[in-house]
């Protein structure tokens, strides 16, 4: 006499094999978290029996693991310390001729020098303070830690390269400032930063139709930076801009 497991195996196959034992799971899981803390689960007609815990080990794990649903840890964000109220300087009204004076005469007056042939290539947090550099706007995306710490391991470079998105960054004894290109209407809104408003503008790594507004972002004040293509022509190469926000 043929038993039923054969003939269920005859009629469905491998299917079988793998349907009985993820049925088995799932009435188990089913029957585990209905369960009351300290009361018995059965499953199965009493086939397997336990008395379920009070503290439920799978329950408890799953609660103390952050953002369990998409299997990866997530460190909550820092709690924002109040920042002083600021007056950034700008240089309205530039040309790319006139733009290039201006950011020389920057230079000049936070007394910075340009990286050696050595220094070049190294991590911005080694560059020497009271220099100038520069670094490609695509690596400037925050994403889960701030603009300071994402920079501190970037490379510094001594020169732009033909690619006309090499932004310049400042590094003086204290700071590491952003130097960039902005439009009158976001000069006008982020020209004074109280410390608690966040302000959203967009930069340019050089004077781009209707950004000739130089200015000089201190890292610190920058909350995120998205990068993306501006195509100002159709037979140009794109300028990379920078969607920011500063506090």
């Amino acid at each position: 006499m043929t038993r039923l497991p054969d003939k269920l195996f005859a009629k469905y196959g491998l299917r079988i094999v793998v349907a009985v034992p993820i049925a088995a799971l799932t009435i188990w899981i089913a029957a585990h978290l209905t369960a009351a803390p300290g009361t018995q689960v059965s499953v199965l007609w009493g086939l397997v029996q336990y008395q379920k815990r009070t503290e439920d080990p799978v329950a408890v794990s799953t609660a103390r693991r952050p953002d369990a649903t998409l299997g990866r840890s997530v460190t909550s964000e820092p709690s924002e310390e109040p920042l002083a109220a600021v007056d950034l300087p700008l240089s309205p009204g530039l040309t790319a001729e006139t733009s290039k004076a201006e950011v020389e005469r920057l230079r000049k007056e936070r007394r910075l020098r340009q990286l050696t042939a050595l220094e070049s290539g190294r991590a911005i947090a080694e560059a020497p303070p009271r220099t100038f550099f520069f670094l490609l706007g695509h690596w400037l995306r925050t994403w889960d830690k701030s603009l300071s710490d994402l920079v501190a391991g970037l490379d510094a470079f001594r020169f732009k390269g033909a690619d006309r998105s090499f932004y310049e960054l400042h590094k003086t004894q204290d700071e590491l400032y952003l130097v960039a290109f902005i439009t009158e209407s976001d000069a006008a809104r982020v020209s004074h930063l109280n410390g608690n408003d966040s302000v959203k503008i967009v930069a340019a790594p050089k004077v781009e139709q209707r950004f000739t507004v130089l200015i000089s972002l201190p890292v610190n004040r920058i909350v995120s930076v998205r990068p993306r293509d501006f195509e100002s022509r159709p037979d140009d190469t794109a300028v990379v801009i920078l969607d920011v926000v500063v506090r």
